[in-house]
């Protein structure tokens, strides 16, 4: 999917934090990003890198910027803990190659 939305952005991130912490996120995060955070501005370029064996994986790299449609401080509060772990995290496929790098940056 070369487009981060915001479903599989925090439903990746979810699921690598309560791999990995001894405190679990709800799942339903996945959920609320579906209904609640859109995207609001983006300036992304799709990219083809060698994938395992001979096919190319398909992904994007630029600035992708969120709007959170229903300010609910429990669930802000969550997105923001994972926003910041994404940098340590990665997103997606192959993030220990070097993909899904994501770097917080906050709202102008």
């Amino acid at each position: 999917m070369p487009l981060p939305l915001p479903d599989l952005v925090y439903g990746s991130l979810v699921e690598k934090w309560n791999d990995f912490a001894p405190v679990a996120i709800p799942p339903e995060v996945r959920r609320f990003a579906q209904e609640c955070v859109v995207i609001s501005r983006y300036d992304l370029t799709t990219q083809a890198v060698p994938g395992k064996g001979e096919g190319m994986q398909i992904g994007f790299v630029g600035r992708c910027r969120y709007a959170v449609l229903r300010a609910d401080p429990y669930w802000l509060g969550l997105l923001h803990a994972l926003m910041d772990y994404a940098f340590y995290a990665g997103v997606g496929y192959q993030t220990t190659t070097g993909m899904g790098q994501v770097r917080r940056r906050m709202a102008e």
